[in-house]
């Protein structure tokens, strides 16, 4: 080979891959790069979240039979109990009521009908005057009284359980009557007068003792404490129910059907959360009672549903991954490789790595809200942050003009579907005979479900979901 063509065949050589690296680097110039400082991370405190006090129904039911029992144990033998013969202006009489057999008790709207028999032994002093012979003795007489009383029932608003007892009369089953020398010697006229005056008596004994033995106000205070802490009524889905007791109201008494019906609520502020048990300061002390008509049965509960912050960038990238966006007629182009996401005030900021024309990081922020329809929160008003819009202004423009933020925008789009399904089947499954305790049941209906605000919090976001309903405590005595 002539020495002219070699040289110039070896300095072709040499300078080719020179001039590659030179080409490289110039096309790698020409691409602009972005690397904007990025918004700064901050939260607002989320509103609190209003809720208008609701009313838990606490239908208090009392089996007739069960206040049977405490009629029956309240009043002991003997009732009623006269030693004395020289007492009340020389009556000449002893007497002894005890019970016969156990009281019986009906009820009927908010009055209790009380059957009591007794058994009423007396001592009675007599005078005879026959044939000229005037006989004096004291004789012992058994007989048999079926009493009947009537009870009015009412709740005052210091807890005070009070019944207003009085006598609807008796019926003699075996009537007292002494013989002497073949005289009948009435003496029913002289144990009904006794009985007349001692059955009042007898009816102040059981409001006395049904006061001693119904300790409303303790046995609703304890319930007041027991429902201020966080029920887990759903553990699949960690659905905790959380009451903020406000009031306590009644409703009056109504009997049927062998029961008598004691419909309480509690006015109470209803929440539930799902994921960790919430915290709580209970309130300790228990209200004075407000009579009403009928308590509402009613409810609002919030809910929360969380978007972490990773689950909503999956989601985002789930739609924009290995998607080129063309802009200005093919004439640029960019990807999104990857997506951060955090939160500023009420806004939410979302950094894109992007490759194509330009390459580097672009920030926008926007603000969540929640679509109806598709069940989903959604990013609107997107705009490009100022820093970004600074770097954009000085090395492409042409994304400033562009269509680009509103052809992303609905690529940003993270359903909550899931978690109102979730949050619906726990409710509906907690409030289904749930037992709070052995003797008290939660339960109730859930009607509806929506979505109401949305938070920006250091964690992702926040959906408060309103659910309504009616919901009530059964309690149970055994």
């Amino acid at each position: 080979m002539p020495i002219y063509s070699f040289a110039s065949a070896l300095r072709l050589s040499v300078c080719k891959p020179v001039l590659m690296v030179l080409l490289l680097a110039l096309a790698s110039a020409c691409k602009s790069t972005l690397a904007p400082a990025p918004p700064a991370a901050s939260y607002s405190a989320a509103p609190a979240k209003t809720l208008e006090p609701t009313t838990l129904n606490i239908p208090v039911e009392l089996e007739v039979a069960f206040l049977q029992k405490v009629f029956n144990d309240a009043l002991t033998n003997p009732l009623f109990e006269d030693n004395s013969l020289d007492d009340n202006g020389g009556d000449n009489l002893m007497i002894r009521v005890q019970k016969r057999l156990p009281l019986q008790l009906s009820a009927s709207g908010n009055m209790l009908d009380v059957t009591l028999p007794v058994h009423i032994w007396a001592k009675v002093g007599y005078r005879v005057d026959k044939f000229g012979i005037t006989i004096g003795k004291y004789e012992e007489v058994d007989f048999d009284v079926d009493v009947r009383f009537g009870s009015k029932v009412a709740l005052a608003t210091d807890w005070k359980l009070s019944t207003k007892t009085s006598s609807n009369g008796y019926t003699w089953v075996k009537k007292p009557a002494i013989e002497v020398l073949g005289i009948k010697i009435p003496v029913t006229y002289i144990v009904e007068k006794v009985l007349d005056e001692q059955l009042p008596e007898v009816a102040k004994i059981i409001d006395k003792e049904i006061a001693k033995n119904f300790d409303v106000k303790t046995q609703m205070t304890s319930l007041w404490r027991l429902m201020q802490e966080p029920v887990l009524v759903n553990e699949t889905y960690r659905a905790w129910l959380k009451l903020v007791p406000k009031e306590a109201i009644m409703a009056p008494f109504d009997a049927k059907a062998g029961k008598l019906r004691l419909v309480m609520g509690i006015s109470a502020i209803a929440e539930t959360q799902l994921g960790e048990k919430p915290m709580v300061a209970p309130n300790p002390n228990l209200p004075n009672l407000r009579l009403v008509p009928k308590p509402d049965e009613r409810f609002d509960v919030a809910l929360l549903a969380r978007i972490p912050w990773a689950e909503a960038r999956r989601l985002a990238l789930q739609q924009v991954r290995d998607t080129t966006f063309r802009i200005q007629n093919d004439k640029y182009s960019l990807k999104i490789l990857d997506l951060e996401m955090y939160g500023q005030g009420d806004q939410m900021v979302v950094g894109a790595t992007i490759a194509g024309t330009i390459q580097g990081k672009i920030f926008f922020k926007g603000i969540p809200i929640y679509n109806t329809a598709t069940q989903s929160v959604l990013i609107t008003k997107l705009d490009y942050d100022l820093q970004t819009k600074n770097k954009i202004a000085k090395s492409a423009d042409w994304l400033m003009h562009s269509s680009f933020i509103k052809t992303i925008e609905p690529y940003f789009q993270m359903s909550i579907e899931p978690q109102l399904a979730y949050a619906r089947q726990a409710m509906r499954q907690s409030l289904v005979q749930n037992k709070i305790r052995k003797d008290i049941t939660l339960t109730g209906q859930l009607d509806d479900i929506q979505p109401e605000a949305i938070y920006v919090v250091p964690e992702g976001l926040n959906v408060i979901v309103n659910a309504s309903g009616k919901i009530a405590i059964q309690i149970k005595q055994d």
